[in-house]
């Protein structure tokens, strides 16, 4: 069985993605180098840019199959992190024009039953794979010692057979 590529690794970058993710080529992949590479702007011309960059993830995500090409968590880590920069020129403003979006967007959701019985399902899916790993475990761990002692029960025979 082949390991699936992660998805920074799919080359080249596909199109239909957010301006602001800069890649760099790794040998014959492409991989994200930035998910929010975004010009050092005057803060409020950076929050047009980052409402600008919002749209456009806006529709990524509307088109993304299941396991796309880039990891919306790390983009909005990305953005979490340029609106930590000081200064009066830098990425703070575009971060704060797309995370004020992305506010907007969790909010509307959660003012839906959907986000609830979505976060509910997810912990009690999560509890269920816990418990049958764990189970898992134990199950290995007592087919582990129950080998052993049978090796150890042949050993000790081996011994009695040879001391005779």
């Amino acid at each position: 069985m082949t390991a699936r590529k992660s998805a920074s690794e799919i080359g080249p970058p596909p199109a239909g993605l957010p301006s602001c993710i800069q890649w760099k080529r790794v040998g014959r992949l492409w991989r994200v180098d930035d998910y929010f590479a975004v010009p050092d702007q005057d803060y409020f011309d950076g929050y047009r840019t980052g409402q600008r960059i919002a749209i456009e993830f806006a529709e990524w995500i509307a088109g993304m199959p299941d396991g796309g090409p880039i990891d919306a968590i790390r983009f909005i880590a990305a953005a979490c992190r340029a609106f930590d920069t000081p200064g009066r020129l830098g990425p703070r403003g575009a971060a704060a024009g797309f995370l004020r979006e992305v506010e907007t967007w969790l909010s509307a959701v959660g003012r839906t039953r959907f986000a609830l019985s979505s976060a509910q399902s997810s912990l009690a899916r999560s509890l269920r794979d816990e418990e049958y790993l764990e189970a898992r475990e134990r199950a290995k761990k007592l087919d582990f010692a129950r080998r052993m002692e049978i090796a150890k029960a042949a050993k000790a025979r081996s011994a009695r057979a040879a001391s005779r």
